[in-house]
């Protein structure tokens, strides 16, 4: 069994600066109902940002952080809000987000994991994925 963990800094950026945004919405929103004026945005734009930055939240809250390649040949994610356990013989491919982006995506029978590419041991775990199905098809790791 080995565990692969996204480093702590690229953890801690990502929700600092989400949660940051998330606070910085509802301090706009606040205001615009304290303060709202003939040249104020409408209500209803506000209240679809804030529902948009909270989406976000999610989103990032549920990608996993750890990563757990057991021994019965089953790969394990394990986020904030979430878990998932896939065999590894599911798995179609693994590819980097496209123009460089920070995302990693798992492809698999079932659909799609979204996952921060910053891993320790990222590219270990990759080897070990195409040791045990070669069929798993890299793109741009």
């Amino acid at each position: 069994m080995s565990t692969y963990r996204v480093r702590t800094s690229a953890l801690v950026f990502s929700w600092a600066l989400l949660v940051a945004i998330w606070l910085f919405s509802l301090l706009v929103l606040a205001i615009f109902q304290y303060k709202a004026g003939p040249y104020e945005p409408p209500m209803i734009f506000s209240i679809i940002w804030f529902g948009a930055i909270t989406w976000g939240v999610h989103f990032v809250l549920r990608m996993p952080f750890e990563t757990t390649l057991r021994a019965d040949g089953t790969l394990a994610f394990r986020g904030i809000l979430g878990r998932a356990v896939i065999n590894i013989h599911e798995i179609k491919s693994v590819e980097a987000a496209p123009f460089g982006g920070p995302y990693l995506y798992v492809k698999h029978q079932r659909g799609k994991i979204t996952m921060q590419r910053d891993i320790d041991g990222l590219y270990e775990l990759i080897g070990k994925l195409k040791s045990l199905n070669p069929g798993i098809a890299v793109k741009g790791c």
